[in-house]
């Protein structure tokens, strides 16, 4: 994995940064995740981001928390998300020491962000690298974020396509 700057230059992350992959390095990644939660924000009602939900959802051992404001995506693309929960109050469940997880099945090991804010992502990404009781993070957002464990680099919106892609067909997605 290689190193970049933050899309936004303001993001200040401190001494760990989050090491840059491509959609191989992310596939090794989840595959070696034992529990994975796949946060959906509330931009995925606005860009698109359908797919990428897909091919993460079908990774087993995957809890998809969307926003409320994406009920209609999920029932459009038939996704059946396992809660439907404002992202601000799912990290206060990631911070609290005694959750066990949507299913009381215990805490998350990878936790995935798709379709928020940049800045509002970055807080995110902060909280669980101090906060996460050893959870690591990841952004499958097309700007990188330096405050996740592992994100994608800065890609045009046909580079970070191709990368989705070629992230569902390592998945066993049918894209």
């Amino acid at each position: 994995m290689a190193e970049t700057t933050a899309w936004y230059f303001g993001n200040e992350p401190g001494h760990l940064k989050a090491l840059v992959g491509d959609a191989v390095q992310m596939d090794r990644v989840i595959g070696r995740s034992s529990r994975i939660m796949l946060v959906a924000g509330p931009k995925v009602a606005d860009e698109g981001w359908a797919p990428a939900i897909s091919v993460v959802r079908s990774v087993p051992h995957t809890t998809l928390v969307m926003s409320p404001k994406t009920r209609s995506v999920a029932a459009g693309e038939d996704i059946h998300p396992d809660a439907y929960m404002n992202v601000l109050e799912v990290m206060d469940r990631v911070r609290d020491p005694y959750w066990k997880g949507f299913d009381g099945g215990g805490r998350y090991d990878l936790i995935i962000f798709v379709g928020m804010d940049y800045y509002f992502a970055s807080q995110m990404f902060s909280l669980i690298k101090h906060f996460g009781y050893g959870a690591k993070s990841m952004s499958l957002e097309p700007r990188y974020q330096p405050n996740a464990s592992y994100s994608f680099g800065n890609l045009n919106q046909k580079l970070w396509e191709e990368e989705i892609e070629k992230l569902s067909k390592l998945l066993g997605g049918d894209d």
